[in-house]
């Protein structure tokens, strides 16, 4: 009777040991399984940093390339309108010059005729009394 007692008491501590045992193994991987998935957690979070870093950097770089072209194209049509600007003010210099060339032509024809006139009515050849 006492060699039953003796067993049923052993065996009854070596079923709450395996228990216990299992218990504090389970909990050992569940507080394994936390920390790997905080460190995953961590890593994932810093790679997602740096694509977002980079993300905001390619659309910075879109963006000043963009504005640079609008920039580009705007001075572009600056230089455009400015060279349009200066070749109609050098057309105008130029033909305000043409007509005071002419004004000059026309004053000196008619002095020279006026001249012509006076010498071939004076001392010319033929003399046109």
């Amino acid at each position: 009777a006492v060699g039953n007692r003796r067993r049923a008491v052993v065996h009854i501590q070596r079923m709450a040991r395996g228990r216990l045992s299992r218990c504090h193994l389970r909990r050992k991987h569940w507080v394994a399984t936390q920390l790997q998935a905080h460190a995953r957690r961590k890593l994932v979070q810093a790679r997602l940093v740096r694509m977002r870093l980079c993300e905001r950097m390619l659309l910075r770089l879109v963006r000043c390339g963009a504005a640079g072209a609008t920039a580009r194209r705007m001075r572009a049509a600056a230089a455009k309108i400015g060279a349009a600007a200066r070749m109609h003010l050098h057309s105008m210099a130029v033909a305000q010059q043409a007509a005071a060339v002419l004004a000059i032509q026309k004053v000196l024809r008619g002095h020279l005729a006026r001249r012509r006139v006076r010498w071939m009515v004076t001392s010319g050849p033929f003399g046109m009394q």
